[in-house]
């Protein structure tokens, strides 16, 4: 099997995933999803990046269909990866894709009602897209 086959078969899902957010097609985005998952936990490596890219498109489709719990555990696996990254190197291209999880994960506690993480959140994303 090419190594390769199965990243992009991934990255594709992936894709399919975000296109359903925006449609609002939620039983093709559920299988999807779900695809997507399965997929992941079969592949060994991941590109650091990839991965945290993977958890933000994942907890998005998540928290649109309500399940926050499983939402906010993907929003965290992504600032675990993301957050050193810009630690180590805060002119990293990968400051975007932190910033829209700060965001979006601030916008998910704003509906859980833990508003002081929520504006601590969308403070960093402000701060992270203002440099």
């Amino acid at each position: 099997e090419d190594k390769y086959a199965r990243p992009g078969e991934l990255k594709a899902l992936l894709l399919l995933v975000q296109i359903n957010l925006h449609l609002d097609d939620l039983n093709s985005l559920k299988t999807f999803l779900t695809q997507a998952e399965q997929l992941s936990e079969e592949l060994e490596e991941k590109e650091p990046s990839e991965e945290a890219q993977f958890y933000l498109v994942i907890a998005n489709a998540h928290t649109r269909l309500g399940d926050f719990d499983k939402a906010q555990g993907y929003y965290q696996q992504a600032l675990a990866i993301l957050e050193p990254v810009i630690a180590r190197q805060s002119d990293s291209p990968y400051r975007t894709v932190l910033a829209e999880v700060y965001y979006n994960f601030s916008q998910l506690l704003k509906k859980q009602n833990s508003s002081a993480k929520a504006l601590e959140y969308l403070d960093k994303a402000f701060r992270l897209r203002s440099r």
